[in-house]
């Protein structure tokens, strides 16, 4: 055997080190680890994942140069580099190797003088202090195996973060190119078109629901939580074809500034590649939730969300064609969107456009509940609200879906717009069936105003209770059930309030829904 030379000893480190550089994707996805090391203080002030990555592939390079030296006289970069330590028998060998990994940073900081010295023959210095030469063994097949590993770990280490929290096992169908509005045919009822806006929804459209095929109603969800009752606008809808219901509602706000500051915060280029997006990140964390995104930014968001949800095992070159070095900050960005929209690798998620906005949307199938639930979000916003519909599940789930959204959704407006809107609503007392929502509670009503409003509810009620004779009993039972919620609602809002809502309407609205009850048909033939 003969002298190791520098290429074999940096390969060997090199091969040792990103092998724990994949390894270290694992551990900090582990929260008991992660709490472990947040106990010291140096580790609790790194700056973001990245740093921490940094720090637990240097102590896992410790790690296994100490045991697999103390255990095995070799690691796993010495071994495919065809190096060994030699010294006088195996126990000497093993401390040695042991030992050369304690004092790592000092034998790194001595290397140009190694080098300098073993160019005249002399004994390095490590040598001296460790009492054990390392050589090499083999000749070119060992030098080989060795630059094929080191080009493997290379490959393995930069696909390393798809280890973080698993996140290679989730790979839905994503399609990327947005889907574009198509049209509604020509030739419709116009008749049947109605105004349907709401200021809690921040959405508003103007729809026949697909030639009057779909029936929507405004309804509440209503639960008790810590002693406080709780109630949420949700949007009843029925399928007069199929006899399938479904709601529409809002599901949360999402926090999408908190997933883009941790991808700044562990992406040393974002600043060169979404320097729009930057910008928009630092206005909006100084105004409220509702600021929206410029174009270029919305660009940006855009870009930066698609290129997160591609990372998965077979894609990872076309991060190389989009020249985006780093792969951990996206598939930081997937993983963290997993968990908020759900970790199912069934979803189907795209891009669509409605009205003027650009909607990310996913497309689950919940067995356990027997849904089928649509969810999307706006990316103008960067605390956007999601938005979801939820249908009984059916043969025709997807289909139904796909025509409702297409009628109501058609040419829809959002965010500031229906603000916007509804301050002239508020003015001149203008109501549609979606703005029950938010005249219930409303409380700068004038005398003229309120008279107005309780006018539209028993029109309102009167007609579509009427109606829902006409549509069978399941319908009827849902639409008692929404109109049931909203009185609820009603009474709950007019006592906190106080708005003195009159006795002739809340006794004109109590009438309707017994009636309804009862089935009495002849209740309705008054008007």
């Amino acid at each position: 055997m003969t002298e190791a030379t520098g290429f074999r000893r940096f390969t060997s480190l090199l091969i040792d080190f990103l092998l724990c550089w994949s390894l270290a994707y694992v551990f900090v996805s582990q929260e008991t680890l992660r709490s472990f090391l947040e106990s010291y203080s140096f580790y609790k002030s790194l700056p973001g994942l990245f740093s921490e990555h940094v720090v637990v592939s240097v102590l896992l390079l410790f790690l296994l140069r100490f045991y697999s030296g103390l255990f095995f006289a070799s690691t796993p970069g010495f071994f495919v580099a065809g190096l060994r330590v030699r010294g006088h028998n195996l126990i000497q060998e093993r401390v040695s190797m042991a030992f050369r990994a304690l004092i790592m940073p000092i034998l790194l900081i001595l290397l140009p003088i190694d080098y300098f010295l073993s160019q005249f023959g002399k004994a390095r210095i490590s040598e001296i202090i460790s009492g054990t030469n390392i050589e090499r063994r083999g000749g070119i097949v060992t030098l080989l195996s060795a630059v094929l590993f080191l080009l493997i770990s290379l490959l393995t280490a930069y696909a390393g973060p798809l280890f973080y929290k698993s996140t290679f096992l989730y790979n839905p169908v994503v399609a990327f190119t947005p889907k574009i509005e198509v049209p509604l045919s020509k030739g419709r009822d116009f008749n049947l078109y109605r105004n349907y806006g709401s200021k809690s929804f921040k959405m508003m459209t103007f729809s026949d629901l697909d030639s009057g095929r779909f029936k929507v109603n405004p309804s509440f969800e209503i639960r008790r939580k810590t002693g406080n009752i709780i109630y949420r606008p949700i949007m009843s809808i029925w399928d007069t074809t199929l006899g399938v219901k479904g709601v529409f509602k809002i599901n949360k706000r999402f926090d999408l500034m908190r997933l883009v500051k941790k991808v700044k915060t562990n992406y040393p280029f974002f600043d060169v590649y979404y320097p729009n997006l930057n910008k928009g990140l630092k206005v909006a964390q100084m105004l409220d939730d509702d600021y929206e995104l410029d174009d270029k930014a919305k660009e940006e968001l855009f870009e930066l969300i698609s290129v997160s949800l591609l990372a998965n095992p077979f894609s990872v070159t076309e991060f190389f064609k989009k020249k985006r070095i780093f792969l951990f900050p996206y598939i930081l960005l997937k993983r963290e969107l997993f968990s908020l929209l759900g970790e199912n690798d069934q979803q189907k998620i795209d891009f669509i456009t409605r009205g003027s906005e650009v909607f990310i949307r996913t497309l689950t199938s919940d067995d356990f509940k027997n849904e089928y639930k649509e969810k999307f979000f706006s990316l103008k916003q960067l605390r956007p609200i999601v938005y979801e519909t939820v249908w009984q599940r059916n043969r025709w789930d997807s289909k139904v879906n796909e025509t409702f959204a297409k009628s109501f959704f058609y040419k829809s407006k959002w965010g500031r717009v229906v603000e916007r809107e509804a301050t002239t609503w508020e003015q001149e007392y203008i109501f549609n069936p979606l703005s029950i929502y938010d005249f219930l509670g409303y409380k700068d009503f004038s005398s003229v105003g309120l008279k107005k409003f309780e006018k539209y509810l028993r029109k309102y009620y009167f007609k579509e209770a009427r109606s829902s004779f006409s549509f069978g009993e399941d319908y009827q039972k849902l639409f008692l059930a929404s109109m049931q919620r909203v009185f609820i609602t009603w009474q709950l809002m007019m006592k906190r309030e106080k708005i003195p809502y009159s006795k002739m309407t809340i006794k004109n609205i109590s009438d309707i829904m017994r009636a309804l009850k009862s089935r009495n048909k002849d209740f309705f033939n008054g008007e």
